[in-house]
Order: structure tokens, then C-alpha cells, then sequence
């Protein structure tokens, strides 16, 4: 038997992808994230992100599977949204792209409500419409696991802040650009209307690195 070891990583995230070639291998990164909570401890599982428009995903299948991986891992799941930008993942599921970011929203509000009580009272919105019903499983996390937003423009940063989730940016700014861009969100999270019970004040950028031999 291998002798788990600590390696010092605290995350571990899988975004979520459809037809894009080598970018789609995670388009069910639940799967995966459920085999990597089998096989740690510690780390946090980052379902980020979640494609939120409800074509994609539905609302209720997004809470259900959240709060069965966060059982699995004990306790240790956090949910991102997106929305994607791209073509030919909106237009393969029928998604137009004007819609998508309204979609999005509906949803980040909505999700949240869905872990309330034992039954959930129905919904009747833009895209989506639930009746009285009874969503199980719930995540096990007090008041429920963190919520982030994927940010790469000006406008998403300000939006992850207003709706008090935590910005995953996915864009590769200089350090001056991206320290505007977290100032802009940081604003717009003093003057947020959460939408969840708690407020994830966190900020994560994405860049990538070469790794050479030698300088």
C-alpha cells in the first residue's frame, strides 16, 4: 500500500469543457474530482468551473451533484461558475450567446436557494422553472461550500463581486492590470448583494509557466 504524501498543493480545480479538441478531456470533471477526493485528505476539490447557463447544466443537477461531491470529499468542495465564451460550446447546446451571461446569473442566485431547508418551495424565473420539490443530497459545508466566478473582463470581476463570490481569474494581465481588476472587484464586494448565505472574499489568477532546464 503507497504511503499518502504532502506535497503542499491546497487546491485542485477542473474546469469544464465541450468540443474543444484537447480543452474538452475534463467535460465531466465530476468524475474525476469524486476519484481525487478518494484519494486525499486535505486538499480543497474545485469544481470550477461549472458551465452555468441552464442548457448546459440545470440548476438542480448542479446542487445535487455539489452536495453529493461534498459528501464524498468531507466537506471539502467549492463550486465556480462560467458561462464559456466560445461557439461552438454555446452553439452546440443550442445556447445564444447573448443569453449566456443572464443565464449565468439566474442560476448563481438560484443554486444557493436550492440547499435551503428539507423542500424547496419552486421557482419560476427567466430560463428556468422548478416545481415543489425535495432536492437531496445537500452539502454537508455550514452555510453551504464556497462559490466562486470565473473573471476575464472588467465587467465579470465587478459581477463576482456584486453576487459576493470569489474571482478565479482566467486571464494572464500583467501584475499592474490584474491589481485594477482585483481593485474593481474588491469595490464591488463592499457594496455587495450576496447571493449566497456567505461571502467568499478570495481571489485566484490562472497563468501558466514554462519549466526549463536551466535560467
Amino acid at each position: 500500500m503507497c504511503t499518502p504524501k504532502r506535497v503542499g498543493f491546497d487546491y485542485v480545480w477542473l474546469v469544464e469543457h465541450h468540443f474543444l479538441e484537447d480543452l474538452s478531456r475534463s467535460s465531466a470533471p465530476e468524475v474525476f474530482l469524486a476519484a481525487a477526493s478518494q484519494h486525499t485528505t486535505r486538499i480543497r476539490i474545485g469544481h470550477g468551473v461549472v458551465l452555468a447557463p441552464p442548457p448546459f447544466n440545470h440548476p438542480t443537477k448542479v446542487a445535487e451533484r455539489i452536495g453529493a461531491l461534498d459528501i464524498l470529499s468531507r466537506g471539502r468542495i467549492e463550486l465556480g461558475f462560467g458561462r464559456s465564451v466560445t461557439v461552438e460550446e454555446l452553439g452546440g447546446f443550442g445556447i445564444d450567446p447573448a443569453e449566456s451571461r443572464p443565464m449565468m446569473q439566474e442560476a448563481i442566485k438560484l443554486i444557493p436557494r436550492l440547499w435551503e431547508g428539507r423542500r424547496f418551495s419552486g421557482y419560476e424565473g427567466q430560463y428556468v422553472s422548478i416545481p415543489p420539490r425535495v432536492i437531496v443530497p445537500r452539502p454537508i459545508q455550514q452555510l453551504h461550500p464556497p462559490l466562486w466566478m470565473a473573471c476575464s473582463t472588467a465587467p465579470s470581476f465587478e459581477a463576482a463581486g456584486h453576487y459576493g463570490l470569489g474571482c478565479l481569474s482566467f486571464t494572464s494581465p500583467g501584475a499592474g492590470d490584474l491589481g485594477d481588476l482585483l481593485a474593481s472587484y474588491r469595490d464591488a464586494l463592499n457594496a455587495a448583494i450576496f447571493a449566497g448565505k456567505s461571502v467568499n472574499a478570495q481571489a485566484a489568477a490562472f497563468t501558466t509557466l514554462y519549466c526549463a532546464p536551466e535560467r
